[in-house]
C-alpha cells in the first residue's frame, strides 16, 4: 500500500490486531488524542506509535509513512525492551504481530523485503533472565 499515512496505518493495525491491542480514535487531530487509554500493552502501544510518528518525521496524522523507517523504529523499539530486562514475552509478541502487519500493509510479508526461503543463518540465545544461558543456536540446515 503505497502513499499509506500514519492514520491509515495505525487504522489498519487496529483492525488486524484489534482494538484492544491498539484502540485508535479515528476522528482524532492531533498525536495527543490518537491512542485511547486501554490497550493490553498500553505502555507499549504508547512508545510503538510515538516512535513510528517520530521515525517519519510526521508533523500530523495524515503525514506519509515509510516502510523502512517503520520497521527501524519498532526494532529500536523491541531492543530497548530486550536490552531492559523488563519485557515480557507477551510485549514481544506484540510487537512481532504490528511487524508483520506493518510488513502486509506495505504489501510485503517479509520485512528484509526478500523474496524465497530464509537463509540459514546463527543466532545468540538471549537471556531472558540475568545470568541465563548465551550459547550460540544453530539454525536446523546449517
Amino acid at each position: 500500500m503505497s502513499g499509506t499515512t500514519f492514520r491509515q496505518l495505525l487504522l489498519r493495525l487496529t483492525e488486524r490486531i484489534g482494538y484492544h491491542q491498539i484502540p485508535v480514535r479515528s476522528d482524532a487531530c492531533e498525536i495527543a488524542d490518537f491512542l485511547e487509554p486501554g490497550a493490553v500493552h498500553h505502555e507499549l502501544v504508547k512508545r510503538a506509535v510515538q516512535a513510528i510518528y517520530r521515525a517519519n518525521r510526521c508533523g500530523h496524522l495524515d503525514a506519509a509513512v515509510d516502510l523502512t523507517r517503520t520497521f527501524e523504529a519498532l526494532g529500536a523499539l523491541r531492543g530497548d525492551i530486550i536490552r531492559s530486562g523488563r519485557g515480557d514475552i507477551d510485549q514481544l509478541d506484540l510487537l512481532e504481530r504490528i511487524g508483520a502487519q506493518v510488513a502486509e500493509v506495505f504489501g510485503t510479508s517479509d520485512p528484509e523485503a526478500g523474496t524465497g526461503p530464509a537463509a540459514s543463518v546463527a543466532a545468540t540465545v538471549i537471556p531472558l533472565t540475568p545470568g541465563g544461558p548465551t550459547a550460540p543456536l544453530r539454525i536446523p540446515g546449517d
